[in-house]
């Protein structure tokens, strides 16, 4: 999988909730509605395109948005001590955002 795509109808998205209460200005983050969520996950720009398409025809006056991942989490486990021969011995976990095209498995 190269690309992987999500599709939201984000009709109205102006007036959707705000996420965080104590967050509430014009950049704040917005909760999607549960009628808005997508549950779908396309694998390829022609399929996103063609559900996109697919949806608005059967759902006028509503707007779709493609949304393609570009970044996602991974877990590494990383030295946090090691002994006077440089020998980890003790390990943390570390957290990053990476992009997708490095080589992580999905």
């Amino acid at each position: 999988m190269d690309e992987l795509f999500v599709i939201l109808d984000i009709t109205g998205c102006e007036n959707w909730p705000f996420a965080l209460q104590y967050l509430t200005g014009p950049a704040s983050p917005r909760s999607i509605p549960p009628e808005g969520r997508s549950n779908v996950l396309q694998v390829s720009r022609g399929a996103a395109e063609r559900e996109a398409v697919r949806l608005a025809e059967m759902h006028p006056g509503r707007t779709f948005a493609l949304f393609l991942a570009t970044h996602a989490t991974a877990r590494t486990e990383i030295p946090a001590s090691v002994n006077f021969k440089g020998e980890p011995f003790m390990r943390r976990s570390l957290t990053q955002l990476l992009p997708l095209d490095d080589g992580i498995p999905f």
